[in-house]
């Protein structure tokens, strides 16, 4: 995570580094041990347009995030980019 902001009732700019959909939960590590999970109503792409995922390395993106996040936050995708949750078993 890049960093958060509280415009439109808050928002994470973020890097890409784990490849996730709409309807995944991705987890936010915050640096004091906080975990946090968020399914991201939208996302949008550098150029503020909405998309379904974020498919590229280094992809810069934009998610709804509620709750403010510490600098160093890093955000870890729980499914595997496929719009369902962790493999059971």
């Amino acid at each position: 995570m890049d960093d958060w902001a509280e415009e439109n009732g808050g928002v994470a700019h973020c890097t890409q580094r784990s490849k996730f959909v709409l309807g995944d939960t991705i987890e936010a590590l915050q640096p004091d041990g906080t975990v946090t999970p968020l399914t991201p109503a939208w996302i949008e792409n550098e150029e503020g347009q909405r998309v379904e995922g974020t498919p590229h390395p280094m992809m810069h993106y934009t998610i709804p995030c509620a709750t403010p996040l510490m600098p160093y936050t890093l955000l870890r995708a729980r499914g595997k980019g496929t719009g369902e949750g962790p493999a059971e078993g």
